[in-house]
């Protein structure tokens, strides 16, 4: 799980696009796992127009 302010969670997703390029990049990961994914993202409905940081957390984890 990835803590975060005492919050655990799942998956973690960033979504990024520099103003100096069209290309949008999507970095994700997963809790217990050494790895991570960086993909140029393809989807027009997912697409930002500027410049823009969207970070998505799934799975939250309540442990006590």
């Amino acid at each position: 799980l990835l803590k975060l302010s005492e919050i655990f969670w799942k998956q973690v997703i960033v979504s990024t696009k520099s103003p100096r390029s069209d290309k949008q990049h999507v970095w994700e990961a997963v809790a217990d796992s050494s790895s991570y994914v960086i993909r140029e993202e393809t989807d027009p409905q997912k697409l930002s127009a500027g410049n823009t940081n969207h970070i998505v957390f799934e799975g939250m984890t309540d442990i006590c």
